[in-house]
């Protein structure tokens, strides 16, 4: 038998065997009556809406209410309903102090809207996880006159939020509307990450904030095929670095602020990401020029 031969019989043997001990592991939980991971969208509007509403001055805010169940959930995707899809809005996620949005989950997350309806914003990169009841929010960057407005009903249903920002206050006004704003969340971290024990490991951009270039070190555990790439404030990917299997050790790859086209990035917030065979890290990183 060739050694080729033997090496695939012993994987497949191996695969065999995981995938037998997470099937374990499943069946074991839900007979001690564990919940399995879960994703729902919460949904406090009936999906017609009535009209287009929009923030009477740049800064101020839009807001719904969510409660989730019980226990620690993830922010998937955040999702409006754009009545008129215009000039860009701020996305804007709280948590909740004492019954009044308080502080904020992501620091700032601009969307450039490209249609009307139902728009989804992917927030996984950001891994913002809450316990108990957060706020979406919806923030006017319009300097003059509005030209995006997000979907509502009359009367407001008790959970629709506004936020004023020449006074700094937030109102809850039952002669108002109700906000056609929805959410994603999961309690699932994944099979790979709850059930099989996954290497660690860390990365660093340096220096940061940075003006030229930036260098993003890791080390991995172990070989694996490793993805490294660069997005910005809107969920979009506009750089990869990596994309390759790697051996274990100490890795660095150096980021010119350019995007995929060799184009010069503007000044902002970015995030650099690395993704191998059982884990992915998200950091941070801050271009100016």
């Amino acid at each position: 038998m060739s050694a080729n031969h033997q090496g695939g019989s012993m994987f497949k043997k191996r695969l065999l065997l995981i995938i037998a001990g997470v099937a374990f592991l499943l069946l074991q939980n839900v007979a001690m009556g564990i919940p399995l991971p879960e994703k729902r969208e919460l949904i406090y509007d009936d999906g017609d809406a009535e009209c287009g509403v929009a923030p009477a001055y740049m800064g101020n805010i839009f807001a719904v209410r969510f409660t989730p169940p019980e226990g620690k959930w993830k922010i998937k995707t955040a999702v409006y309903y754009l009545y008129i899809a215009g000039s860009p809005f701020e996305v804007r996620i709280f948590d909740d102090h004492s019954g009044y949005p308080g502080d904020d989950l992501l620091e700032y997350l601009e969307i450039a809207p490209e249609h009307n309806k139902w728009y989804y914003v992917d927030l996984e990169p950001y891994d913002i996880w809450v316990r108990g009841d957060f706020y979406t929010g919806f923030e006017s960057l319009d300097t003059t006159i509005a030209t995006t407005f997000l979907g509502a009903d009359w009367p407001n249903n008790g959970r629709s939020w506004e936020y004023t920002r020449s006074n700094g206050w937030w109102t809850n006004f039952e002669d108002s509307y109700t906000y056609f704003i929805r959410a994603i969340i999961t309690n699932d971290a994944g099979i790979e990450e709850e059930l099989i024990p996954k290497p660690s490991f860390g990365f660093i951009c340096n220096p940061n904030p940075f003006s030229a270039s930036t260098a993003i070190s890791y080390a991995l555990p172990q070989a694996s095929r490793v993805t490294v790439s660069i997005w910005d404030a809107s969920g979009r990917c506009v750089r990869i670095l990596i994309d390759a299997n790697q051996a274990g050790g100490n890795h660095s790859v150096e980021w010119d602020g350019a995007d995929n086209a060799g184009c010069l990035l503007p000044a902002g917030v970015y995030f650099s990401r690395i993704e191998t065979d059982h884990s992915t890290l998200t950091q941070k990183v801050v271009l100016v020029r």
